[in-house]
């Protein structure tokens, strides 16, 4: 017996193959999965280009090494177990991809609108309970601001009842005065007026005062214009609000962070410029009357853009959007961050927890009591401003500098939905995530704070009344346009 005959006879009684067929069909299914993947990662820019080739190579030699294998006739178990896993790691970069993608868009398509919660009310002692009996009453509002969504609760009024005429009024505090007068019979106002109010002398108690008798979320687009477009998509600059509330990111609110982030990515150099949030400066819907820069928030993210724009004399060309509840959230996920402290002090809005001099590890409620601290401070508000971008520091070099974010990136991704709005294109923040992965070397993180003095002024807002306010320091202002002006312009 030949040594041929011999070796097929040894496989007919101890061996066991199993049909062509299975692994035919198993490198097919890796071609489509790996062809799948590769449009996934190269169209959405999350492939680096320099990894692409790489990538082609190696699927190339595994399908190759498949079809050898068949020709050779190597065990075919061996080589089905080769691509099943191959199958299998397959889908777990597409699951991964997918999760990024996913959490991306939502984010994105979200930060294209913010949602007002409009409302009408009236005196808790009138005897009118729905808008219905509105007819022949006067209905005030507050002039200027927020002229989509005022129009949409008059237009729902005016469906159903007829007669009713609107009168303007300047800030909220007169709007509240109008009805406190019964100058006019209801109001429309927007619902984080209420924290506005609660935060004024006379007007603490307004919310037990009335009677809301029709409420609706007004939804407002917030396009990002031709004219906000960077000249270089390389070069830009967002907005980063934080907003004082927890629950929904797009509800609509004051905002007490304000910081601009100069991102140059050729450079790899970010700028941070915080604004306090009392500057005193005219906003962009006051007609030229100052007001305190928080306020710009209930009127909408674009009023506080555009006159961050007016301030510095400069264009912001994105913003990000996030509350309370997405501060904590995303602080715990990245499993902490390392924030350098000042100070020395006890937080006085929760006594449990005190930060040293130097550097702290701060979880999501840590850090946002280390954030909202001013009365702690001499400087108050100024510090508490520099406190702020001592952690959009720590979290950004957490994000291009911890390992341990390549084991628990799910999550991350997974709580990015829900916990902040941005207007950044889908393709720029993977452009900037492809930046990381093929250029790991740190950011250069540098940070501004504009000052000012602490005063009493009436606002846009309260034109009847007198606030805390801070009056700017001019040349702080100056200094933050020229350092503006300076990444903007590196290449």
């Amino acid at each position: 017996m030949g040594y041929a005959e011999k070796r097929k006879q040894k496989r007919s009684k101890g061996s066991f193959r199993i049909p062509k067929g299975i692994l035919i069909a198993l490198l097919i299914l890796e071609i489509v999965l790996a062809i799948v993947l590769f449009i996934t990662l190269s169209g959405k820019g999350i492939l680096p280009a320099e990894a692409s080739g790489l990538y082609i190579g190696v699927l190339a030699g595994l399908i190759a090494l498949g079809f050898i294998s068949m020709i050779r006739k190597w065990s075919t178990v061996v080589m089905m177990i080769i691509s099943g896993i191959i199958c299998a790691g397959l889908i777990f970069f597409l699951n991964f991809s997918g999760t990024i993608i996913n959490s991306i868009k939502k984010v994105t398509s979200e930060g294209q609108s913010t949602v007002s919660t409009m409302q009408v009310a009236v005196l808790k002692t009138s005897s009118i309970q729905s808008i219905e009996e509105l007819a022949g009453e006067q209905v005030g509002y507050v002039a200027g601001a927020q002229n989509q969504e005022i129009s949409k609760v008059q237009s729902d009024i005016d469906s159903k009842v007829m007669g009713v005429s609107y009168t303007p009024k300047n800030g909220v505090t007169t709007l509240a005065d109008a009805l406190y007068d019964r100058d006019v019979t209801a109001i429309i106002f927007n619902e984080s007026y209420d924290n506005v109010l609660k935060d004024t002398d006379g007007y603490a108690d307004f919310s037990d005062n009335i009677r809301i008798i029709y409420s609706v979320d007004v939804e407002h687009f917030v396009a990002n214009s031709n004219e906000s477009q960077p000249t270089d998509e390389d070069i830009f600059t967002l907005y980063l609000s934080g907003i004082d509330t927890f629950g929904e990111t797009m509800k609509t609110s004051r905002s007490d962070v304000n910081v601009l982030a100069v991102v140059n990515m050729k450079t790899k150099h970010i700028l941070l410029v915080n604004t306090p949030r009392d500057y005193y400066i005219p906003l962009s819907i006051s007609d030229g009357e100052p007001d305190k820069l928080t306020h710009a928030g209930i009127y909408g993210v674009d009023v506080s853009m555009d006159t961050l724009e007016m301030l510095y004399d400069t264009d912001i060309n994105y913003y990000l959007r996030m509350n309370f509840s997405g501060f904590e959230r995303i602080i715990d996920t990245l499993g902490g961050i390392d924030v350098e402290s000042d100070y020395e002090f006890t937080s006085t809005l929760n006594e449990k927890y005190h930060y040293e001099e130097g550097m702290n590890h701060l979880n999501g409620e840590g850090a946002l009591f280390f954030a909202r601290e001013r009365h702690a401070f001499l400087e108050g508000d100024n510090q508490r401003g520099r406190d702020h971008m001592a952690i959009i520091t720590a979290v950004v070099k957490k994000l291009t500098t911890s390992p341990e974010l390549l084991t628990n990136y799910q999550e991350i991704f997974g709580s990015l939905a829900g916990a902040f709005q941005t207007s950044m294109p889908e393709e720029l923040i993977y452009k900037m995530v492809n930046l990381q992965i093929s250029d790991p070397t740190e950011w250069k993180i540098e940070s501004y704070a504009v000052s000012g003095e602490g005063d009493t002024q009436a606002t846009y807002t309260h034109p009847n009344d007198y606030n805390y306010v801070t009056m700017p320091d001019k040349e702080t202002v100056f200094k933050a346009r020229d350092m503006i002006e300076e990444v903007l312009n590196e290449r």
